[in-house]
Parts: C-alpha cells; structure tokens; sequence
C-alpha cells in the first residue's frame, strides 16, 4: 500500500518536473533558432522555432483544465492550494528565501507550520501570475498577452522577434523562480539546472 504523502509528493514532482522540461525545451529551441538564423532556409525554421517558443510560453501559463491534465504554473498552484496540509518542506530556508525576495518578514516564520507557509508561498506566486485579458496590470500580464496575440498571427515578422524575445524572457523569469523554489523547496531538487543543461 502507498503512502498518499509519497503520491502527492510524486505528483508535483511530475508537475515541477514537467514545467522545468517545458522551459528547457524552449531554451532549446532558442538555442536551435540561433544557430540555423546564419542558413538560406534559416527564415522558415526560425519561424517555426519561434512559434513553437510562443505556444509553450503560453502553455506555461495556461488556466487549468479539468478535461485533461495541464502543465502550467496555473494548475501547479491548484493543485498546492488543495494539497497544503499534505506538502512538507524540504528545504524551508528556500522558501522562506523566496517570501523574504517578495517583501514577508522573515522573523514571522518562525514555529509556524508547514502548511500556512505554502499557502502564503502559493498566494504569492498566485498574486504575481500573469492575468489573462488584463495586458495593462503587470509586465508579466503584457507579456503574455503579447505572445496570445501572436500566437493567431499568421506569419512572424522580424519585429514580432524582439516582443518575443522581451516577453519570454520576462515569464520564463517568473517561471524559472515557480520551478527552483517549488524544486528545491518542496522536492529538494534543484530543477533549475535542469532547463540549463
């Protein structure tokens, strides 16, 4: 019989692990478009290099979805929202590290449980998430509605290329800070070095 801890330990370490490959795949695609950018075809594969950054960008940050599993921070900080109480922390000196980066008070952590400290983790990675429909709340939310409007573009012209470049940086930024401090945190893994590789 298996410990339901262990489980709903295994399933974020599927959720973290899952949004670390989907930065690394993009950090790779990147990488690719970079290098194929010097080739005569260099034009079409860089297209489709971008797009494919663009969809998993915007995947990264999609709402959850009941009819099938998502991997986005979005379903990420659901499923911590419900599962709270079962979570330990690993690593606390990360996550209280990533409140303090977000302006708590350090010394108020102290004897307080667990679970209080990941729901304050989780409202606070939930207060920075970009907001769909709302470009004009936050860099993060400009971002991303910058990539959604590229996304129905029918073909990727040369200045969409530095909105891009701007924009994926800003939420693989905030993504990569959801997926080190969960990793580490919460799974005592640095995930992170991961998407470097």
């Amino acid at each position: 019989m298996t410990n339901p801890k262990d489980e709903l330990k295994q399933d974020l370490t599927n959720i973290i692990t899952g949004l670390a490959e989907t930065i690394r795949q993009c950090q790779e695609a990147k990488a690719i478009r970079e290098e194929t950018g010097k080739g005569e075809r260099s034009p079409l594969i860089e297209g489709i290099l971008s797009r494919y950054i663009v969809l998993d960008t915007c995947r990264l940050f999609a709402p959850e979805d009941e009819s099938y599993p998502t991997r986005s921070i979005p379903a990420a900080l659901n499923y911590i929202r419900f599962h709270a109480d079962y979570l330990k922390i690993e690593n606390r000196e990360t996550v209280i590290k990533r409140l303090v980066a977000y302006g708590q008070d350090p010394k108020q952590f102290e004897g307080i449980p667990d679970p209080w400290i990941t729901q304050l983790l989780r409202k606070e990675f939930a207060d920075r998430l970009p907001k769909p429909g709302a470009p004009e709340s936050s860099e993060l939310s400009r971002a991303l509605h910058t990539l959604e409007s590229l996304c129905d573009k029918a073909t990727l012209n040369p200045e969409d290329r530095t909105a891009i470049e701007s924009a994926v940086n800003a939420l693989h930024t905030y993504a990569r800070g959801f997926v080190e401090t969960m990793g580490k945190g919460y799974l005592n893994t640095d995930c992170v070095s991961a998407i470097e590789e």
